[in-house]
């Protein structure tokens, strides 16, 4: 995402300063994606995979960016506190580069 974009969008639930989700961030997202353990805030399950996405400065909610498009709906907002607890990659993934 450009740089330039990123300092000036902000949550809209609250105006807090958005970060794109690190490559660990987004593999825990889309792990729950794949198991459809996934909320948005409205309730809805989250099926689409994520390339991308913002992060509020608190780290407890993220915005999905598709086809580099980010989502800055309250509705489409996804909680993420649960992510403070992941410090490695899942064990279902392989790491080639190890």
């Amino acid at each position: 995402m450009d740089s330039d974009l990123l300092q000036i969008v902000l949550c809209p639930k609250d105006g807090q300063p958005l970060r794109e989700a690190s490559t660990l961030e987004l593999e825990a997202l889309n792990l729950r994606i794949c198991s459809g353990a996934l909320l948005s805030h409205s309730g809805r399950i989250v099926r689409q995979p994520l390339k991308a996405a913002l992060v509020r400065k608190d780290g407890l909610i993220a915005y999905p960016v598709y086809d580099n498009i980010p989502f800055l709906v309250a509705e489409e907002a996804i909680a993420i506190g649960f992510l403070h607890c992941v410090s490695s990659p899942s064990p279902c993934q392989t790491r080639d580069d190890a």
